[in-house]
């Protein structure tokens, strides 16, 4: 029994095949934009925000990240003190904000 098809059925099937191999795409793509709008549409909690920016600026190690415990040569100059948050510390020199530290992010 032979197959009967025209140029028209093969073309057809071509790009059926086509279409098939790059709707994997299509659906990643619109999948990325589905969640993409779901993130931009969640209203956040804070109800004020603080922006502690340092120009010029310290080193993370020598105010936000004193490692304490590091040796000699990777602490930076200042000691350390605890805060609210356990096992949190930050530079000598920011008593007021580690006061507060649980309330913060860094």
């Amino acid at each position: 029994m032979a197959l009967k098809a025209s140029r028209r059925d093969f073309l057809y099937a071509g790009y059926l095949g086509g279409l098939g191999l790059t709707m994997a795409d299509l659906f990643r793509a619109e999948q990325a934009k589905a969640d993409q709008k779901f993130f931009e549409s969640k209203e956040g909690t804070a109800k004020s925000v603080i922006f502690i920016f340092f120009p010029g600026g310290q080193a993370h190690q020598e105010t936000w990240d004193p490692k304490p415990y590091a040796p000699l040569e990777y602490r930076g100059p200042m000691g350390s003190i605890a805060t609210k948050v356990s096992g949190g510390r930050l530079n000598e020199t920011m008593k007021n904000t580690a006061q507060i530290a649980d309330k913060i992010t860094v």
